[in-house]
């Protein structure tokens, strides 16, 4: 018996399936009453009084709503029955997608109060609706009550042709335009800090202050279209439209910290705010139709304001003028779409129409900087002779490039920018002007007009191109008659000067060093030429300089040449004066 006993043993412990399985049976168990008592701990047995309100505050029938336009709403939820409520999962859905998600306890007899905002960014009908207990966890009296929709109709803005908003009767010239945020950044840059009158006139003739206004404002901007026109009688008038997260109250705030005289108006419907800029010029802000429009007039010889033109609707024969003067220049158009750096963002662009011209502008940015292309076809072909340039010239016959860069100087240097370089590269030619402003890091400065150059030269637009002449005039001269000294070419691309040697002595002479340089950076290279009696020969040496911006009229080189005459030694010394850059 005792061995009986040991035995089974024995079997018990080499063998425990038996009491592993009634473990596993005995866990089940607690799992099970778990999920049976958190199941009815949430559920909560018995019925509950729940009730849903969910509304709009800020919209009624009356009211039309726009992309950008921010709705707030008010959605409360009550218990009204004698027992608590303990998270209760409450979903709020927009289009049948989840918006919100809020878990909330409310007391017996009690209520809370959500506030919810939402910005629209398209048009269309936009459902919103709020959902308490969405999964049916809860026996709800009256479960009807415990969700609530509403509806909101976002409408289309008004189509942005804005010559209805300008008088389009003898218009002498226009440009229209459409800025992003960053196109208004840098078209504001170019106005105030460069005095570029092109890019002031998107601002409209109450420039700064329309442009300084809508300046601060450019981040909550979507979109800016604008329209520039001047008149036969010297009126000009500019027209712009934004929307995004901007409003005219904000704007108007802006502006009349400019100490402008300002007062309200409704005419014909239209309600804004009129703003005196001087004797001559006037500002009427409003919003309507889904845009925040700003009016700018000047007329200096009639008392004709923007509150004349505010309310008005004309018909925009110059949409069509410009439109089909772009369809008959498909060129143009061509040229334009290819006249932008590879990896950029587009922050803006703009055409320009005037009896003698049409053009088109591309603005945009890349991690280098902010640039502006330009391309100016001429109606009727000029012959433009005698053209200086200030800058660098870049002449390559075989690629057909004739380009003119010069720096920018600020007239405003802002403490941001202080190490930028804004420059502008023009090419001239029989049919088309084209044109690149680069705004860099001063670091990026070398580049730019290399790559204009490349840029303008894949366009290959098919035209005659005319020559640049540099504003000022190459020269060297030694300081005695021994020798004397002729320019002939300089190439900055490797610094060598190239000038004719004039031997005036009665001997002939051997150069064995000559030097070009700045004070402190003298540098001899080996020459091996002979002149001789009255007889002259080229040289060409490198000059040793720093890097010279693109504007400086002039390098002074200190120019040493060591040569030998009836064997014995002598150094003459003298200047070259470099019309720089100047590029062969």
């Amino acid at each position: 018996m005792a061995n009986s006993k040991s035995q089974n043993n024995k079997t018990d412990m080499q063998n425990p399936k038996g009491i592993g399985n009634i473990w596993l049976y005995a866990i089940a168990i607690v799992i099970a009453i778990a999920i049976i008592y958190t199941s009815y701990a949430f559920t909560q047995t018995g019925a509950y009084s729940v009730k849903v309100e969910f509304s709009p505050n800020n919209y009624s029938s009356n009211t039309t709503l726009y992309p950008f336009d921010t709705i707030s709403t008010k959605l409360t939820v009550i218990n009204s029955g004698p027992s608590k409520l303990s998270k209760l999962p409450l979903l709020v859905y927009l289009n049948g997608n989840k918006l919100r998600s809020y878990v909330v306890t409310l007391p017996p007899k009690s209520e809370i109060n959500l506030s919810i905002a939402y910005t629209f960014n398209n048009s269309g009908n936009y459902t919103f609706e709020a959902v308490a207990d969405p999964a049916d966890l809860l026996n709800l009296k009256n479960r009807a009550a415990s969700q609530q929709s509403f509806t909101v109709p976002v409408a289309v803005p008004e189509k942005p042709d804005l010559y209805v908003s300008i008088p389009n009767s003898n218009i002498t010239s226009t440009k229209e335009f459409t800025l992003y945020p960053k196109g208004i950044a840098f078209s504001s840059i170019a106005a105030l800090n460069y005095n570029l009158s092109y890019f002031k006139n998107l601002f409209g003739p109450a420039y700064p202050v329309v442009g300084n206004s809508i300046t601060d404002l450019a981040l909550l901007v979507h979109i800016m279209n604008g329209v520039y026109a001047n008149y036969s009688n010297g009126a000009k008038v500019s027209s712009l439209w934004m929307n995004g997260n901007i409003s005219v109250k904000y704007l108007n705030t802006i502006l009349q910290k400019n100490n402008l005289s300002y007062s309200l108006f409704n005419i014909s419907g239209v309600n804004g705010v009129y703003f005196k800029y001087n004797n001559s010029t006037s500002i009427c802000t409003s919003q309507n139709h889904g845009w925040v429009k700003v009016l700018s007039v000047y007329n200096a010889s009639s008392n004709y304001t923007c509150k004349n033109i505010i309310s008005k609707n004309y018909t925009p024969t110059e949409a069509v003028i410009i439109k089909n003067s772009l369809n008959s220049s498909k060129p143009l158009m061509n040229y334009s779409s290819g006249f932008l750096y590879t990896n950029t963002t587009y922050t803006g662009f703009s055409t320009s129409l005037s009896p003698n011209s049409i053009s088109q502008m591309n603005i945009f940015e890349n991690a280098y900087g902010n640039f502006a292309s330009n391309i100016l076809k001429l109606n009727k072909a000029i012959n433009y002779s005698n053209m200086t340039c200030k800058g660098e010239i870049t002449s390559n016959q075989s690629e057909n490039i004739q380009l003119c860069s010069y720096l920018i100087s600020p007239v405003y240097q802002a403490s941001a920018f202080s190490n930028y370089t804004m420059a502008k590269s023009n090419e001239v030619g029989n049919k088309y002007i084209l044109s690149m402003y680069s705004f860099t890091n001063s670091n990026y400065s070398s580049s730019i007009v290399p790559n204009a150059a490349h840029l303008i030269s894949a366009l290959k637009v098919n035209q005659s191109t005319y020559a640049w002449k540099p504003s000022a005039v190459s020269s060297c001269q030694f300081y005695n008659n021994s020798l004397s000294c002729k320019f002939n070419s300089y190439k900055q691309s490797n610094n060598m000067i190239n000038f004719t040697i004039h031997n005036n002595g009665n001997s002939a002479v051997k150069i064995t060093s000559a030097a070009c340089f700045m004070p402190g950076l003298r540098k001899y290279y080996k020459e091996n030429a002979t002149i001789n009696a009255t007889s002259q020969a080229s040289l060409s040496v490198e000059c040793n300089s720093i890097i010279i911006p693109i504007d400086v009229s002039y390098n002074d080189y200190n120019l040493t040449i060591n040569y030998t005459e009836d064997g014995k030694p002598y150094t003459i010394s003298g200047i070259a004066k470099i019309a720089v850059p100047y590029v062969v």
